[in-house]
């Protein structure tokens, strides 16, 4: 599913007609629709699924011995042959919270969560997220009660379950 068929279900949902083109950042119902669907989809990514979860992945050292963490994760934690390391990310690196240093002498094996591009979801996740989209956009905006009842009732049977 792409960006502007979300949105256009999210506002299918709330009663408001399509449109053609996304409102990033506008004011308009589509711009706020889009804006209710990258926050559920971060919220929903975040907690880590099978699709979105790197396992065993060998992180190298830098030149300055530190160890990078992947652009746009959620979180980490070592792995492996490295799990008995106790780790945590500062300043964009992981940082040994044994010895109270962000330099390494090995490389450090990890598993992480990464936000997947919106493009990549699996459908049913896609779903969900529209239709926790269509739910917040509701209770912020229209207010209806009835529709609520509806959405909650929906979010309830398309629950997300690891």
């Amino acid at each position: 599913m792409n960006k502007l068929d979300a949105v256009n279900n999210v506002l299918r949902r709330v009663g408001v007609l399509p449109v053609s083109a996304l409102d990033t950042g506008g004011p308009s119902a589509a711009g706020h629709a889009e804006r209710f669907i990258d926050a559920a989809d971060t919220s929903c990514q975040a907690r880590g699924w099978h699709f979105n979860t790197r396992r065993g992945v060998l992180l190298s050292r830098n030149a300055s011995n530190k160890v990078a963490v992947p652009a746009n994760t959620f979180h980490i934690d070592t792995d492996g042959q490295s799990r008995h390391l106790d780790v945590s990310v500062v300043g964009g690196f992981l940082f040994d919270l044994e010895n109270n240093t962000d330099t390494w002498s090995q490389d450090l094996y990890v598993t992480y969560v990464a936000k997947t591009a919106f493009t990549d979801l699996p459908e049913a996740f896609a779903d969900y997220v529209v239709t926790e989209s269509a739910y917040q956009f509701n209770r912020f905006h229209k207010k209806d009660k009835e529709l609520e009842q509806v959405l909650r009732e929906e979010l309830n049977v398309r629950g997300l379950r690891r």
